[in-house]
């Protein structure tokens, strides 16, 4: 029932923003991986990765010019989201668990992505943030 409680709250408003919010870095990530990482069944070694990951190609065009792991992004906005359509200390313990757990899934990446491209993407990770432009 409180999801669509008082839905003109401050909390509520800010809880669909972040919600709808999440759709856009999945949208466009996707996108960009699938169109411009040039993605093939034969890059070996990866099986934890999806078809649409296995890119041969950096993608720093797009959203990856502003943030390396828009779709972790959009995890993090539809996690948090969430938590302010209900906001309580059980939820609070799960949100920040789930969002250390989406910073170190990040870490790996990056490391497994430095592994693939080398130089190329240590010089990326110098010009963009983690999940939300300009700040983080």
């Amino acid at each position: 029932n409180f999801w669509f409680t008082d839905p003109w709250s401050g909390i509520h408003i800010l809880s669909w923003l972040l919600l709808f919010l999440s759709l856009i870095p999945l949208a466009f990530g996707v996108h960009a991986l699938r169109t411009r990482g040039a993605p093939t069944s034969a890059r070996t070694g990866d099986d934890s990765l999806l078809a649409f990951e296995k890119t041969t190609n950096l993608v720093t065009t797009g959203i990856y010019q502003s943030i390396r792991h828009p779709l972790y992004s959009s995890l993090l906005f539809l996690l948090w989201g969430i938590f302010f359509k209900a906001p309580a200390v059980t939820a609070g313990v799960l949100v920040l668990t789930g969002t250390v757990f989406l910073f170190a899934t990040a870490l790996a990446d990056e490391s497994e992505c430095l592994a693939f491209f080398g130089d190329p993407y240590r010089i990326y990770m110098t010009r963009t943030k983690r999940f939300i432009p300009y700040l983080f």
